[in-house]
């Protein structure tokens, strides 16, 4: 399977490679507008037609947005859409849009990605240190990853 991930563009920085998000001179990332990621799901799609070597072909961390402007241009429906889902980050919306488009979802983080870089925590606790989880997980005789586990999987196999 390939996935086109993250369809956001950066103006590519080969000065500081410990530093993959350029920054301009007020801290903030330097982005590429002009980039667009349906010309690549096109190409994408010639590949996968021709059988010999993609199986499938899905997307990773778009929109709602993104995707229905994919949608709308793409003649294979994306066969999977890879996004972050834990107990902080549920996305009932996205998971609900990507079934009704006949979209199947994979999870990453289902355990609240607790070694995330500071500035992209988005000021969530660590999900396994959550005191509800913790305590359900003592009440199960269970580990906090266990019970967090279950609840994704039954969120995502039951809704």
């Amino acid at each position: 399977m390939f996935l086109i991930h993250w369809p956001t563009a950066f103006e590519l920085n080969n000065a500081d490679a410990k530093n993959p998000f350029p920054r301009n001179a007020d801290g903030k990332i330097i982005m590429d507008d002009e980039a667009c990621y349906v010309p690549t799901w096109l190409k994408l799609e010639e590949l996968y037609k021709k059988g010999d070597k993609i199986k499938a072909i899905g997307v990773s961390n778009f929109n709602e947005s993104q995707l229905n402007e994919l949608l709308a241009k793409a003649s294979v429906v994306p066969q999977m859409h890879q996004i972050e889902i834990h107990g902080y980050e549920n996305m009932a919306e996205m998971v609900k849009f990507c079934q009704d488009k006949k979209i199947q979802v994979t999870a990453y983080s289902p355990l609240g990605n607790p070694g995330r870089p500071a500035g992209l925590q988005k000021g969530q606790d660590v999900l396994m240190e959550d005191a509800v989880v913790k305590e359900v997980a003592a009440k199960h005789g269970k580990t906090a990853a266990q019970v967090q586990s279950v609840d994704f999987w039954c969120f995502s196999v039951f809704g």
